[in-house]
């Protein structure tokens, strides 16, 4: 018997899946389509929870760094020396604050969505993160210990 095959002149899988799809948070897809492209880069449609608890602590520790920053540049301690947030310290805390936090916000957005990416093969974006925690968590101390002194 012959068999008849199909022929489709469209790929589904021509192109990778985009980081922002109609899926994003809703979809079904948590990990690699399979077990080869585990150490390859892939988005997936729900990011795990520890992933989301640790850009969590980041944008927590953001908000920390703010509040301290204001007391410090109250206090005549610090100087702002990000040109950007100087404007938005200039017109005021709240704006100051707002800028910050929307700033931090986009940036791990990117990160949450590049959660599983590994750049040149080496340092993946979770070792990243973890670094920037310890970072930010030092700037947190310093800052403490300067309102204390």
């Amino acid at each position: 018997m012959h068999e008849r095959r199909r022929f489709y002149t469209h790929d589904r899988r021509r192109r990778p899946t985009p980081a922002i799809s109609r899926y994003l948070f809703r979809g079904r897809r948590r990990g690699p389509r399979r077990d080869a492209d585990g150490g390859a880069n892939y988005y997936t449609d729900v990011p795990s929870v520890s992933a989301v608890l640790t850009v969590g602590i980041l944008f927590t520790l953001s908000l920390i760094d703010a509040i301290l920053s204001l007391r410090l540049f109250a206090l005549e301690k610090s100087e702002e020396m990000n040109p950007l947030l100087a404007i938005m310290l200039d017109h005021s805390d709240v704006a100051f604050i707002a800028f910050k936090l929307a700033l931090s916000a986009v940036s791990l957005l990117v990160v949450l969505l590049h959660w599983n990416f590994v750049v040149r093969g080496r340092l993946s974006t979770v070792h990243a993160v973890y670094w920037l925690i310890g970072t930010y968590t030092s700037v947190v101390i310093y800052e403490t210990g300067l309102l204390w002194w």
